[in-house]
């Protein structure tokens, strides 16, 4: 069976019965721990940007607007 993690024929296909359990384990380990280090240095990135985007005026308008466009979901359209 194949997950929608894994392509068929791709490095870590969980499909490969020709390997022992404890040897797809862990590929599957290793590949999951490369992509969680991938993405660190990506949230990093992003925490360090956080101020520039989170204080920029356009983000202080468009949360001013959150209760108004709540307020025209809840009353079903544009008033």
């Amino acid at each position: 069976m194949q997950s929608g993690y894994a392509k068929r024929g791709s490095k870590f296909d969980d499909g490969d019965v020709k390997k022992p359990p404890l040897e797809r384990l862990r590929a599957l380990v290793h590949a999951f721990i490369r992509s969680e280090c991938d993405e660190a240095r990506m949230r990093l990135a992003l925490n360090d940007a956080a101020p520039f985007y989170r204080d920029a005026p356009e983000a202080k308008e468009a949360k001013a607007s959150g209760p108004r466009t709540v307020q025209i979901f809840h009353a079903g359209g544009a008033t």
